[in-house]
């Protein structure tokens, strides 16, 4: 390139890239995941908090900026279609950090973490040493949290199915085995269901499904005795809004790459677990089909006896060394 042609380079993008730099609140370090999954912004967001705590001024990319409004990590906050935002950190001394979690380049069949919690790993990508609080974080307001109590017992819950978004098949544990739990214990809590407009109907609920934001869904969580349902987003938000969980992991995942110790995390270790598949199970969905419906309610009464006792949070040493596999930049648009 022309010395000539580089000076219009400068001349053009530097104005650009310094409002942009203004705009994510001048952070030294810029952090994203790539995907749009909800659950991973609450991690960067837990992140953020460890790059606070050690004095990082951190922005973030994410397509879920009401998942970290009020952050006091976050310095701002763009879409990921603002690739330029990238540029813009490293040309003024920062670093833009992508975070995956995962051991290597996936295929398509496959999740597989690293062999610690997805935060830890995520920490270490971000540059962070030393110990991590292992929990999600959200900011609601008192207006917020008053708005989620719809019932005096409340409990929330999801139901995966066919139709449900982002679907994972190995997660599904049965709408017709939920419908028991509920009828179960009718006398002591009052379910809300929360979740996406596909999900299927439990029925004994209050029908709240595709009707709630993410943050009017997590005042319902604050508000909630328990919540049971899949690992996935909800279980992070749930962490995030202080409200104890009965996670149904079946055999797909260990909880402790992914969970919280302060749940009731339901595990099945047969031959074939974990095994971390997308779809197509192996073995017929033995894992899901081993967990009874007397364990998922006498899990549900465990943790709802513990409401309002603080939950217990998880530390661990972020391990050192190179990532195990170079990091895509986003993609600028062609």
């Amino acid at each position: 390139m022309s010395p000539a042609r580089r000076l219009w380079r400068l001349a053009y993008w530097w104005p650009r890239d310094l409002r942009l730099w203004a705009r994510l609140g001048f952070p030294r370090q810029l952090i994203y995941f790539g995907g749009r999954g909800y659950g991973d912004t609450l991690l960067l967001n837990s992140v953020a908090h460890e790059l606070h705590r050690r004095g990082r001024r951190t922005a973030v990319l994410t397509n879920h900026p009401d998942l970290l409004r009020g952050s006091p990590a976050v310095s701002g906050v763009l879409s990921l279609q603002h690739w330029r935002a990238i540029e813009a950190v490293t040309r003024f001394g920062g670093e833009a950090r992508h975070l995956p979690y995962f051991l290597r380049p996936q295929p398509p069949t496959h999740d597989e973490p690293a062999d610690t919690h997805i935060l830890a790993e995520m920490c270490r990508r971000a540059g962070i040493t030393g110990e991590i609080a292992v929990r999600t974080y959200l900011h609601l307001s008192t207006n917020e949290r008053k708005g989620g109590a719809l019932r005096p017992r409340q409990a929330a819950l999801q139901a995966l199915g066919a139709s449900s978004e982002n679907l994972s098949p190995l997660k599904v544990y049965p709408a017709e085995e939920l419908t028991k739990v509920v009828a179960e214990t009718a006398g002591e809590l009052d379910w809300v269901q929360l979740g996406h407009a596909g999900d299927p109907r439990v029925p004994g609920t209050l029908d709240l499904r595709g009707r709630t934001s993410v943050r009017q869904t997590a005042a319902v969580l604050a508000q909630s005795r328990v919540f049971l349902g899949p690992a996935g987003f909800l279980m992070h938000l749930a962490r995030a809004a202080e409200c104890r969980s009965v996670v149904v992991f079946g055999g797909r995942e260990l909880p402790r790459h992914g969970g919280y110790s302060c749940n009731e995390n339901l595990f099945v270790e047969v031959a074939c677990a974990p095994c971390y598949r997308r779809s197509d199970c192996l073995d017929g969905m033995s894992c899901m089909r081993r967990i009874r419906t007397e364990e998922v309610t006498a899990a549900v009464r465990r943790a709802s006896a513990l409401h309002g006792q603080p939950l217990t949070v998880d530390r661990v040493l972020v391990p050192t060394g190179p990532v195990p596999f170079p990091l895509p930049w986003l993609v600028p648009p062609s």
